[in-house]
């Protein structure tokens, strides 16, 4: 029996009032007569939900400040941190409710992004002296990288590493090895991001051996990688026997079911979904599972199940989910999170929730500090979260402007507005994009994503350890989600169907919580004049963006891709796109920060990697109107040119895909390019067959050139220097350096004729290449020209006006 002081504390933290706060009406009752009845159905905010909330900020802070500082610093930030957490702690048992929870939770974060940093400090210095094989254990699926594969894994000293795998072969949670290494520090632009995750090492050279199993888990990792492979081979054998290729289907599956989803991140499957808005069914997060559990929830209660019985098939549901994942730790996370979720819809009580969505905030953070960077965290906290305090307010919103009752339709809708309100922001910082026909998408394809994990929990199960017995169902299974990924490919095909936006992580934070803050403390009375002006005000600003791309000054910008090219090019209204590199979100940020929805051509210099590589990433998101390649690279049989025909035709059809020629013009407002080379393939589509192009930008229309550029994809000295000789290059003003700066790029005799007054690099940081070479950059410095980088700079702008040539750098 908890005492009657004991239990005002608790109901202060979890209510911040002596009341239990009940929400069971929203299925009794769709109409409310009066305001104050309305708002009676706000759920209130519990103190231990602001506490968990610094909490976790001050852990992200104290990570930040104190990365790259002492050991010593941080033992002593820690003990400074429980210091102060403890003072805090008593002046919450005095009575101080609020600002205790505020102070605590700070301090606590404080405490906790100390040993964080603690750990990892510790683990490398005994990482880096150690030369022994150590026993690591894979804590991640590995996932495609330049060199086999990478991973990540936990050794036997309890640090976290990163493990490039060279292999070749599959590496699935919970697997063991001895790895002999030579273990290095993290080094470059992803430093910061390995501390952030709490990575002390990364291998150098590893040498893998596959160690004795966990014997207490091994029949869990054996049945899910029998199942993994179970439905690759059920997907073949389909596809032999109808005809009908269902990799799509298997890559689902395996994706929802076991959490596997190695193969559909490279896939286009992967940017299919990401377009519909629906990229968080099909990872092992919070987002995820909480829909599912809410859906599997509401549909058990319309089915007037005793509660117990409800909760028990729940909890199996998880259970089966953890065993089937592997139980990395994402899917812990998000098992939890959906466990409060609808824990909150049997027992109608929203802040007790709350309270215990903020408890298991701050044991996590306690258990992992470094959960504070954890996306997977943050899209089960928020997808949690906004099921608890906004399912209600949307199920009786939907009768209210559409009169339709509750149902599992209605609920459907209802949980993954309430889920995807504090998850969008972060999942548009994630991809840079945002999906316009998300909500549509949602309605349509969410209710399946149920049937799809219960349906496969109970033949990928039952088929692993039976065998043939449940072929037939699993094939259905196959079959019904080939159908699903047929309909979410229509979906993504409707032209703007998403967006690319562009946000900083310090604008991401603010951006994510505003609506819903607003939503809470307004909580408007849903009508068809309040709808219509949050849509006039959504409208307003889409209009006032489109207004600020169409004056924008004539410019050429390196976009900042890593190790690529991809250069926009700007003149009175038109974009075209020369390259795309090969990273998506970069590329999607770029276009977003320089107001780009629609492109009027993209021009791939030529079909390597790291040129094309995410022309695949603007169907459905940026309007392209033409595809522009070198003339022979359309007959060329190589499986690189038949690979970026293939893309160039999903995205805009064999007859947009248009061949250039030597001596060919391609205008974009006041822009004239002309195309000097390649006369014909010699190598294959490969760096020497490098479409040419010479841009002239005439600011007035008179006739002459004011600026003059070179753009040349990855041609070095051999070729350009070629052209220069054939009078097809003279002088120029800007210069994309060849090859990402190369050492055989520039030689001094095409310096010496181009003289250009800006040389522009596209290039990695700290790239495996070595690009840029430094002496191709001193070379290009001792001819006169300014040197830019991406790796330094970031984005680099070119405005160009009468007068010469503007630099604008992103750093």
């Amino acid at each position: 029996m908890i005492a009657p002081s004991r239990q005002v504390l608790l109901d202060c933290l979890f209510l911040g009032t002596g009341e239990r706060d009940v929400f069971g009406a929203t299925d009794s009752d769709n109409g409310y007569s009066t305001r104050k009845a309305w708002l009676a159905t706000r759920p209130s905010l519990p103190p231990l939900l602001f506490l968990a909330g610094f909490t976790w900020l001050g852990d992200a802070l104290a990570i930040e400040v104190l990365c790259g500082s002492s050991l010593e610093m941080a033992h002593l930030a820690f003990i400074c941190g429980f210091g102060i957490a403890a003072i805090a702690f008593g002046i919450l048992a005095s009575g101080g409710t609020m600002g205790g929870c505020v102070a605590l939770g700070i301090a606590l974060g404080c405490a906790l992004g100390a040993s964080h940093t603690c750990a990892v400090m510790s683990g490398q210095a005994q990482l880096l002296a150690t030369k022994a094989p150590l026993v690591v254990c894979a804590v991640q699926d590995s996932r495609p990288a330049s060199y086999g594969s990478t991973f990540l894994a936990r050794a036997e000293n309890g640090a976290l590493v990163r493990i490039v795998d060279t292999r070749g072969e599959r590496t699935l949670v919970g697997d063991r090895f001895n790895a002999t290494a030579t273990w290095k520090a993290p080094t470059g632009v992803s430093a910061r991001e390995s501390w952030r995750k709490g990575i002390s090492a990364v291998s150098v050279s590893a040498r893998l051996e596959v160690f004795d199993q966990d014997l207490v888990f091994q029949p869990l990792y054996t049945l899910r990688r029998k199942a993994i492979q179970q439905i690759k081979e059920r997907s073949e054998d389909l596809a032999a026997f109808t005809g009908i290729e269902c990799d799509e289907a298997a890559m689902m599956l395996s994706a929802i079911v076991l959490g596997y989803a190695a193969d559909l991140y490279d896939s286009e499957l992967y940017q299919t979904v990401k377009v519909d808005g629906l990229a968080h069914l099909v990872a092992v997060s919070g987002a995820h599972l909480a829909i599912v559990c809410g859906l599997l929830g509401a549909a058990l209660r319309r089915a007037s199940l005793p509660r117990s019985i409800a909760i028990c098939m729940q909890v199996l549901f998880l259970g089966g989910y953890l065993v089937l994942t592997g139980a990395p730790t994402s899917a812990i996370r998000a098992a939890i999170m959906a466990l409060l979720g609808f824990g909150a819809y049997f027992e109608a009580r929203r802040s007790y929730a709350l309270g215990g969505l903020s408890c298991c905030i701050v044991g996590m953070l306690a258990l992992d500090p470094a959960a504070a960077f954890s996306l997977s965290l943050l899209l089960s906290v928020g997808a949690t979260a906004g099921i608890i305090l906004f399912s209600g307010y949307f199920t009786n919103a939907i009768y209210a402007l559409f009169h339709v009752p509750s149902g599992l339709a209605v609920d459907s809708m209802a949980l993954t507005l309430a889920a995807t309100l504090f998850t969008a922001v972060p999942s548009a910082l994630l991809f840079s994009q945002i999906s316009l026909i998300a909500p549509i998408s949602n309605v349509i394809i969410t209710p399946a994503f149920p049937i799809i994990c219960l349906g496969g929990l109970l033949c990928v199960v039952s088929d692993a350890l039976i065998g043939g017995v449940f072929a037939f169902p699993l094939d259905l299974l196959l079959a019904v989600s080939q159908l699903l990924c047929a309909g979410l490919r229509v979906l993504a095909d409707i032209p703007h169907a998403a967006c690319p936006v562009y946000l900083s992580e310090a604008l991401a934070i603010p951006l994510a919580v505003l609506p819903a803050a607003l939503l809470w403390f307004c909580w408007p009375y849903p009508s068809a004049r309040s709808a219509c002006s949050a849509l006039g005000i959504v409208l307003g600003v889409a209009c006032a963006l489109g207004a600020t791309t169409c004056m924008r000054p004539d410019s050429i910008t390196m976009l900042d891709i890593g190790q690529g090219d991809a250069i926009l090019v700007q003149s009175a209204g038109r974009a075209l796109l020369i390259d795309t590199g090969t990273e998506d979100a970069l590329l999607m940020r770029g276009l977003a920060a320089c107001g780009v929805q629609d492109l009027d051509a993209v021009l791939i210099t030529h079909p390597d990697d790291d040129h094309c590589g995410s022309l695949a990433a603007l169907r459905g998101t940026v309007g392209v109107g033409e595809v522009l390649v070198a003339d022979d690279l359309l007959g060329e049989e190589e499986s690189h040119c038949a690979t970026l025909r293939e893309e160039a035709y999903k995205l805009v059809g064999e007859d947009a895909l248009v061949g250039l020629e030597v001596g060919d013009t391609i205008v974009c407002g006041r822009m004239r390019m002309l195309v000097v080379g390649p006369d014909a393939y010699h190598d294959s589509g490969g760096n020497a067959d490098s479409l040419v192009i010479v841009l002239e930008y005439d600011a007035e229309g008179d006739g002459s050139a004011d600026v003059t550029g070179l753009f040349c994809g990855d041609a070095e000295s051999e070729q350009i220097g070629r052209y220069i000789d054939d009078g097809r290059i003279g002088d120029v003003d800007i210069y994309k350096v060849g090859h990402h700066g190369s050492r055989a790029a520039v030689d001094e005799h095409m310096l010496k004729v181009l003289n250009p007054e800006v040389s522009l690099v596209s290039v990695g940081a700290y790239n495996r290449y070595g690009h840029p070479a430094p002496e191709t950059v001193e070379l290009l410095q001792r001819e006169g020209s300014r040197v830019y980088r991406t790796d330094e700079q970031g984005a680099i702008t070119c405005i160009l006006q009468k007068d010469g040539i503007h630099i604008q750098t992103q750093r």
